[in-house]
C-alpha cells in the first residue's frame, strides 16, 4: 500500500479483508514505517516489546473507559429496578475484564468455569422481596409466585450440591 498498489489487490495476494487491510494500514502502521516503505527502504527496527507494550496500553485504556460506562448503566438500570438487564451488563463487563487480564498475561489460558449464583446476591434477594411485596394485594397470585420462585430456588439449590459434590470428589448423594 506504500507503494500505491490498491488494498484490493493486497487483500486478494494475502487473502484478508479489504476494509480490515485499509484499517490495519490507516491504525496500526506508523508513520515512520509507512514513509521507510513507500521510499523503499529497508524496515528495520521492529519493536515487539513496544508494539505489545502500546496495544497492551490502548487495550487497557479502552477497557476501562468501558468499564466505567457499563458501570454507570447498570447503576442506571438498577435505580429504575431492571435487574434482568443489569445482571446481563454484569456478564458483558465480567468477559471485558476477563479480556484484559488475558491480553496482559494475567490469567492463565486454560478453560475456566465461573458459576455464579445469582441467588444469594443482594440484588436477586432485593428484587424477589419486591416482587412478593407488590403482589401483596394479589393473594393468590403472591402465593403462586413465591411458590413457582421456590421451587426454582430449590432446584438450583439441588444442582450446585451435586455439582460441588463432583467436584468434590464426593460419591454420596
Amino acid at each position: 500500500m506504500a507503494k500505491r498498489v490498491p488494498s484490493t489487490r493486497v487483500a486478494e495476494k494475502f487473502g484478508g479483508d479489504e476494509q480490515a487491510i485499509r484499517r490495519h494500514w490507516r491504525y496500526h502502521v506508523d508513520a515512520e514505517r509507512k514513509v521507510a516503505l513507500g521510499e523503499g527502504r529497508e524496515v528495520s527496527g521492529f519493536d515487539a516489546e513496544r508494539l505489545i507494550k502500546e496495544r497492551s496500553e490502548r487495550l487497557h485504556e479502552n477497557l476501562v473507559y468501558y468499564a466505567k460506562k457499563m458501570n454507570r448503566a447498570i447503576d442506571n438500570l438498577e435505580a429504575g429496578g431492571d435487574y434482568t438487564t443489569a445482571v446481563k451488563y454484569w456478564q458483558h463487563l465480567l468477559k471485558a475484564w476477563e479480556l484484559e487480564a488475558k491480553y496482559l498475561g494475567e490469567l492463565q489460558q486454560y478453560s475456566q468455569t465461573v458459576n455464579l449464583n445469582i441467588l444469594s446476591h443482594p440484588t436477586y434477594v432485593e428484587m424477589r422481596s419486591k416482587l412478593i411485596e407488590a403482589l401483596g394485594r394479589f393473594p393468590e397470585a403472591r402465593r403462586h409466585v413465591a411458590r413457582e420462585l421456590e421451587a426454582v430456588e430449590n432446584e438450583h439449590a439441588r444442582v450446585v450440591d451435586a455439582e460441588f459434590k463432583e467436584a468434590a470428589g464426593a460419591d454420596d448423594p
